[in-house]
């Protein structure tokens, strides 16, 4: 399990101008505004106060402001989550993009609704402000909620709620790289029994590795504590947070005496994004690969960005390493890419029909595309965590696989620049 919390994204999810007047902090919607969120989360997992794993989390989060009404303004926008993780031997796991949508409302002071069907933002109603003027130093509390997906780890069926009480501390100005933003501080506390919850729901608060033929024996989680202490940046130019940073822990304790740990750092910023012009950036892209003498990529517009498709990528045999040519291939594409220095990148990976589960295709194609995406991270053409990548397998074919032409369009790995 990864706790990656989106606690900036729930900010970046207002996606509101910032007004200021004197010390009055409020939220103005702005229909068609658009930002994306990058975080990087260095995330340590303990049982037992042995750690087993750490994971690098690369969070890309895009959202747009669809509209508002009676003061609320309404939000979509696209979770994209990357997990690097390194076990205690040193031994790594694929670094997969996972996605996840959402839709919500929020107000002028920062209180959000949020349907109970979405799992993002998993950190709700932070920050809210106070309908008072406040002055650097001044303090207050407002209630808040972490939503998380546990099915993976703790065979949960519904997604977790963890209601919390947070204080809220005006700093004033303070600096993030090298650059000063009014500041606040947001601390809470976590402390849930869950007792009472499981005797009247067994089966809902369970770790997957449990027989389930005696609910005397199953394991639960019989309580939760965890602790947060963040510093939110404000852009007051932008009318937007800037950034945030902060720290994360989280301790599951089971009903085995067990004692789960999870505790983050994670520093994350919002970028504007502006509006992509998709016919001159694929004109463009299309001549100068043309003009770079490479064969078998071809260039058009997509929902979201712009598409380079390499047909018939190859790889050595029935893996996810590179041939040599194809990196040639992908050093020219490089040059492109490093054109478009603002766009985030996903890499996107396809097979052809030829045979074997459908299963087997996903994760083929998920560890080519986290090849070519490797590669272009090496060649520093994006750093980490703005390339995303996804394993499609055979399930968007652009030809026929009766044949091998059809079968070697199939075979192929899309780069695409994206919008937002």
């Amino acid at each position: 399990m990864n706790l990656h919390k989106h606690v900036l994204l729930c900010l970046a999810f207002t996606a509101l101008p910032l007004c200021v007047f004197g010390d009055e902090f409020v939220f103005k919607y702005t229909v068609g505004d658009k930002f994306r969120i990058i975080s990087e989360i260095n995330e340590q997992y303990f049982k037992n106060s042995v750690l087993l794993n750490t994971s690098n989390i690369h969070n890309r989060i895009s959202t747009e402001v669809t509209g508002f009404e009676n003061g609320k303004a309404f939000h979509k926008g696209l979770f994209q989550v990357m997990v690097d993780k390194t076990a205690a031997d040193g031994s790594k796991s694929l670094n997969i993009t996972n996605e996840y949508t959402s839709q919500f409302q929020r107000d002028a002071l920062g209180k959000m609704q949020v349907s109970r069907i979405y799992a993002f933002p998993s950190v709700r109603n932070v920050p809210v402000f106070p309908k008072e003027s406040i002055k650097t130093g001044d303090t207050w509390f407002e209630n808040g909620e972490e939503v998380h997906d546990m099915q993976g780890n703790f065979g949960m069926k519904d997604l977790l709620r963890i209601p919390f009480n947070a204080k809220y501390k005006y700093l004033g100005e303070q600096t993030w790289r090298g650059k000063k933003y009014p500041a606040f501080l947001v601390t809470y506390k976590i402390r849930q029994n869950l007792d009472d919850y499981f005797e009247k729901n067994p089966r809902r608060y369970i770790t997957q590795n449990n027989t389930k033929s005696d609910v005397n024996k199953e394991i639960v989680i019989t309580s939760i504590t965890g602790e947060t202490d963040q510093t939110i940046f404000w852009d007051t130019k932008l009318g937007q947070p800037a950034a945030s940073r902060g720290t994360f822990s989280l301790r599951f304790n089971m009903s085995d005496g067990t004692v789960h740990e999870f505790r983050s750092k994670e520093e994350a910023e919002i970028i504007y994004s502006e509006e992509m012009n998709r016919d001159v950036i694929a004109g463009e892209v299309e001549k100068k690969l043309r003009d770079s003498g490479i064969n078998g990529a071809t260039v058009k517009k997509v929902e979201g960005g712009v598409s380079i498709s390499i047909d018939n990528i190859q790889f050595e045999g029935d893996s996810a390493f590179l041939r040599a040519s194809e990196k040639q291939k992908l050093d020219k594409i490089a040059a492109v890419l490093e054109r478009y220095a603002s766009r985030d990148i996903l890499v996107a990976g396809h097979t052809a029909d030829a045979g074997g589960t459908q299963e087997s295709h996903i994760k083929l194609s998920e560890s080519r595309a986290a090849a070519v995406a490797g590669y272009l991270v090496q060649k520093k053409v994006r750093p980490a965590g703005r390339i995303m990548t996804k394993g499609y397998g055979t399930s968007a074919p652009i030809a026929g696989n009766d044949t091998p032409e059809g079968r070697a369009q199939n075979r192929r790995v899309e780069i695409i620049l994206l919008e937002n």
